[in-house]
């Protein structure tokens, strides 16, 4: 370990050499002896001393006071004064300096030592606590986050410069405002209920509020605190991060509105297709129906015209007619798979039973179907909206489930409708349940959702799936 070095600052050469003996007897080094004040700031910027012991009286223009005053703003080197002088205009002056310590002549080598040790502890600790302070002042300056500290009434008694880029107030005017006054009025109510419970709990945390800037600009922020506490316990301020939120809080409603356009999009092209769909099963049905039947009659009232020696010619007709009845018969399994009359005609109660019927006779899996009796009945949008539901459920089973049965039912509760399609197949999957390519349950979110329902799909390894959704009944009709 190196010995301390000290610079020796006196003009008397007597007492210059006792203390250096002294000194270096006790261990310290003393590599130089200056005798004024010129010398000694010379000294102490080349030698670069631990510590320097500064006669307050020295030969030249330049006393020890002078001197160590230069030394400790250069240099930051400590001073500890040598002086026979002790009166208090010497001493105000001498503490201008902050000197680390002061030894009287005459002086004791025990007094010398516990000077030097003293001084030179002092030092480190101010160092230690000035590198402390630039490393806090540092980061609360620049943090990239805004900061400030209220007292417990709220008023403003701190702030950095983030906070003041953040509002558009320099620190001067915002120290000592009540920040309630800078909270928007329509949420200060809330504010006050999480600061009463701050100033109970000593934390807050998450807390948004929306904030009016000096520039009139309003800005969303959350809010986290913590108390700091003086002495005896008493709240001494509150510490407060507020974080800007104001960009994502604007992208969040940009998005919800971008999803609500999109969603009555969607519904609006439901609406359309359903609406060509039905249109064009009533084209097909009637007109193209109609048609065929006509030309059937045509073709009875030309058989019983024909002679009977005519065999080919009464084949023919046979023949044509049955292709007509099949044509028939497709006419109408189109035009119901289009827009089944019977949702039109019988409600929503025979449309799935007979949607359940066919369901069996085309796949063989046993269907089950339960529907609660109700005295009134959905309005169109929910009762179109429930049936294709049920289709695409029941088409998800038939390509995925591997089921042999499934039960249906439709009943009310609190006031909504409720579908519940159940198989006994291999269970939908987690992954497949959130699977953005799903585009059937996408189908299914996406028809309940418009009219304020929701969807719950569950499923049991080897023991089936579940969809159940839920819809407000809305405005109904007595049936």
């Amino acid at each position: 370990m190196k010995p301390i070095r000290i610079l020796l600052a006196e003009d008397e050469v007597m007492i210059a050499e006792d203390i250096q003996i002294n000194l270096e007897h006790l261990g310290y080094r003393v590599p130089k002896i200056v005798i004024s004040g010129e010398e000694a700031v010379e000294s102490a910027g080349r030698l670069k001393p631990d510590i320097v012991m500064m006669d307050i009286l020295l030969k030249g223009e330049m006393d020890g006071i002078r001197a160590a005053q230069i030394i400790r703003e250069s240099h930051d080197i400590p001073v500890i004064y040598l002086t026979s002088y002790s009166d208090k205009k010497t001493l105000d002056r001498a503490k201008i300096t902050e000197p680390f310590g002061y030894i009287l002549k005459p002086f004791q080598i025990d007094t010398i030592q516990s000077a030097i040790e003293l001084a030179l502890y002092k030092h480190r600790m101010e160092r230690r606590l000035s590198e402390n302070e630039k490393r806090f002042r540092l980061f609360y300056e620049e943090a990239p986050v805004s900061y400030q500290a209220l007292d417990a009434s709220a008023r403003i008694i701190e702030v950095n410069e983030a906070w003041t880029a953040m509002m558009g107030l320099d620190r001067k005017e915002a120290l000592g405002t009540d920040f309630r006054e800078l909270i928007d009025p329509a949420v200060r109510d809330r504010f006050e209920q999480a600061f009463q419970t701050f100033l109970s709990n000593g934390t807050i945390q998450g807390l948004e509020i929306d904030l009016i800037s000096r520039k009139d600009a309003r800005l969303t922020v959350h809010l986290d605190g913590r108390t700091g506490f003086g002495n005896r316990g008493k709240r001494r301020r509150m510490h407060c991060i507020l974080h800007d939120i104001t960009e994502r809080k604007m992208a969040e409603q940009a998005l919800r509105e971008s999803e609500e356009r999109m969603r009555h999009f969607s519904a609006y092209l439901q609406r359309v297709r359903e609406e060509e769909r039905t249109h064009i099963a009533r084209e097909i049905h009637d007109e193209l129906g109609q048609a065929l039947t006509a030309l059937k009659m045509d073709l009875s009232w030309l058989r019983s015209k024909g002679k009977p020696e005519s065999d080919l010619f009464l084949r023919k007709i046979d023949a044509m007619t049955l292709l007509i009845d099949q044509t028939l018969g497709r006419v109408k399994k189109i035009s119901t798979e289009l827009r089944p009359g019977l949702l039109d005609d019988l409600g929503l109660d025979a449309a799935i039973e007979w949607q359940a019927e066919e369901f069996q006779a085309r796949t063989g899996i046993r269907c089950d179907v339960r529907i609660s009796p109700e005295d009134r009945k959905l309005d169109e949008a929910r009762s179109t909206a429930i049936f294709r539901i049920l289709q695409e459920a029941l088409t998800n089973i038939i390509r995925h489930a591997e089921a042999t049965a499934v039960s249906i039912s439709l009943s009310r509760e609190n006031g909504n409708a409720v579908l519940s399609v159940r198989d006994n197949g291999r269970g939908i999957t987690r992954s497949q349940i959130e699977n953005k390519h799903a585009f059937g349950l996408i189908g299914i979110r996406e028809r309940a959702g418009f009219l304020g329902g929701e969807v719950f799909i569950s499923g049991n390894r080897n023991k089936g799936t579940t969809v159940r959704v839920c819809i407000p009944a809305g405005e109904e009709s007595p049936s």
